[in-house]
Protein backbone atom coordinates (compact mmCIF):
# COMPACT_ATOMS: atom_id res chain seq x y z
CA UNK A 1 0.00 0.00 0.00
CA UNK A 2 2.79 2.39 0.88
CA UNK A 3 4.62 1.81 -2.39
CA UNK A 4 1.44 2.37 -4.38
CA UNK A 5 0.35 5.36 -2.32
CA UNK A 6 -2.96 3.71 -1.40
CA UNK A 7 -4.57 4.42 1.94
CA UNK A 8 -5.54 1.36 4.01
CA UNK A 9 -9.25 2.17 3.94
CA UNK A 10 -9.24 1.98 0.13
CA UNK A 11 -7.17 -1.19 0.04
CA UNK A 12 -9.04 -3.00 2.79
CA UNK A 13 -12.51 -2.30 1.38
CA UNK A 14 -12.26 -4.74 -1.55
CA UNK A 15 -10.49 -7.27 0.67
CA UNK A 16 -13.27 -7.04 3.24
CA UNK A 17 -15.93 -7.65 0.60
CA UNK A 18 -13.96 -10.56 -0.87
CA UNK A 19 -13.44 -12.22 2.51
CA UNK A 20 -16.76 -11.53 4.23
CA UNK A 21 -19.13 -10.75 1.37
CA UNK A 22 -20.13 -7.50 3.07
CA UNK A 23 -18.98 -3.90 3.02
CA UNK A 24 -19.43 -3.58 6.76
CA UNK A 25 -18.16 -6.39 8.94
CA UNK A 26 -16.09 -7.08 12.02
CA UNK A 27 -12.43 -6.11 11.66
CA UNK A 28 -10.86 -7.63 8.56
CA UNK A 29 -8.05 -9.62 10.15
CA UNK A 30 -10.30 -11.01 12.87
CA UNK A 31 -12.80 -12.06 10.20
CA UNK A 32 -10.04 -13.87 8.33
CA UNK A 33 -8.98 -15.63 11.51
CA UNK A 34 -12.54 -16.82 12.17
CA UNK A 35 -13.01 -18.06 8.59
CA UNK A 36 -9.68 -19.86 8.64
CA UNK A 37 -6.64 -19.62 6.45
CA UNK A 38 -7.74 -21.79 3.52
CA UNK A 39 -11.23 -20.35 3.29
CA UNK A 40 -9.91 -16.79 3.42
CA UNK A 41 -7.25 -17.51 0.79
CA UNK A 42 -9.80 -19.10 -1.52
CA UNK A 43 -11.98 -16.01 -1.32
CA UNK A 44 -8.97 -13.78 -2.02
CA UNK A 45 -8.04 -15.94 -5.02
CA UNK A 46 -11.54 -15.44 -6.41
CA UNK A 47 -11.14 -11.68 -6.00
CA UNK A 48 -7.81 -11.77 -7.83
CA UNK A 49 -9.35 -13.77 -10.68
CA UNK A 50 -12.01 -11.11 -11.21
CA UNK A 51 -9.59 -8.16 -11.28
Amino acid sequence: MDEMGIKPRFAYGPLRVAVTGRQISPPLFESMEILGREHSLERLRRLRATL
